[in-house]
């Protein structure tokens, strides 16, 4: 049958950040236009209870916070959403954040929580952080880290390499060594990456938040070879197609309360729903789910039966990434496209 052993999750589509390739970020007063068509959502805590107290939600372990659009610690009711996951029986769970928001007895409570561990997504010193981390506070950060490392929380500083930023990555590193980080990674963006010119980025144009101004990114991709993708350095790379969601027996779930295979099939999801008539992001993938009739919405089905349909549809999805017919499953898990997190 489809073992569970894994929930990834979107809690929330709200941040407080505006960073200028995020695909949350636009010139709709801040947002893209798929944020300001959807509004704001959040996932019920009682929706995660009861993913948990189901038949195949029981052998959940672990639960992972991401966000495509959001960032988790945002969500209004995310330290009981933590601790309904705790006291389920799971025994691992992470977070990926910017860690701007929230005061610092916020962050000592959640690094008291049993098996919790956390991204800080810092992407540079107090100079240059906030140039991608638009909005966001740097000593603020610090602060919020070292109060959940004092508690003894399990931390990990996450750092994206770019142009603006390559020449800090060892200062970095000496500063989470002295405050207790765990861990130190890097990772190179490929966003807006354009085959044909593989070293320069394409231009986006966002709305400050602020001046309400439209302004074009100025993000560069990391010259230092030693920071640069594979996908920078040698073009795109084609893979068999091994899907991360099977291999981490894994479910995703939207913060419109919706379970999909990963995080990575969310955005062409919420073009179809929300932009039905402008939706031209890798639309395959949603086409597929459509035609297959695979049961995804927790408004309209248990989260047993949606297992359970995706069980059904499973056989059809390996014939689909065999023949690489899902353009996003290609590019996110069957090429160098997506860049892998390096400890350094």
């Amino acid at each position: 049958m489809y073992e569970i052993i894994k929930l990834d999750t979107e809690i929330t589509n709200r941040c407080n950040a505006a960073c200028p390739q995020c695909p949350r970020t636009g010139t709709n007063k801040g947002v893209s236009d798929v944020i300001n068509a959807s509004g704001i959502y959040d996932v019920p805590p009682s929706i995660i209870e009861n993913i948990f107290k189901s038949k195949y939600g029981s052998t959940i372990k672990k639960v992972s916070y991401c966000g495509n659009y959001g960032d988790p610690i945002m969500h209004p009711e995310a330290m009981k959403i933590f601790k309904i996951a705790e006291s389920n029986g799971v025994n691992h769970q992470h977070i990926d954040t910017n860690a701007s928001v929230r005061p610092v007895s916020w962050w000592s409570e959640l690094g008291r929580i049993k098996g919790m561990s956390v991204t800080f997504s810092i992407d540079g010193l107090e100079d240059t952080n906030h140039i991608y981390r638009v909005k966001t506070k740097w000593k603020r950060i610090m602060e919020n880290a070292q109060a959940f490392i004092d508690a003894g929380g399990h931390a990990i500083w996450t750092f994206i390499v770019f142009a603006h930023n390559q020449h800090q990555v060892e200062e970095a590193k000496k500063i989470s060594e002295e405050m207790g980080f765990k861990q130190f990674n890097w990772k190179a963006s490929t966003r807006k990456f354009r085959a044909e010119s593989p070293n320069s980025p394409g231009v986006n144009e966002y709305r400050n938040k602020d001046k309400d101004k439209i302004k074009v990114a100025d993000i560069g991709f990391p010259t230092d070879p030693k920071f640069q993708s594979s996908l920078v350095k040698n073009g795109l790379i084609e893979t068999t197609v091994k899907c991360m969601a099977e291999t981490t027996k894994q479910l995703f779930l939207t913060s419109d309360r919706r379970i999909l295979p990963c995080c990575h099939v969310q955005p062409t999801m919420w073009e179809r729903k929300f932009l039905p008539e402008k939706h031209k992001k890798e639309p395959e993938f949603a086409n597929f789910v459509e035609d297959q009739g695979l049961a995804t919405e927790l408004d309209d089905y248990t989260f047993d039966e949606i297992v359970e349909s995706y069980a059904e549809v499973f056989p059809y999805f390996k014939h689909a990434w065999d023949k690489r017919m899902l353009a996003t499953c290609n590019r996110k898990c069957g090429s160098n496209f997506k860049n892998a997190v390096q400890p350094i």
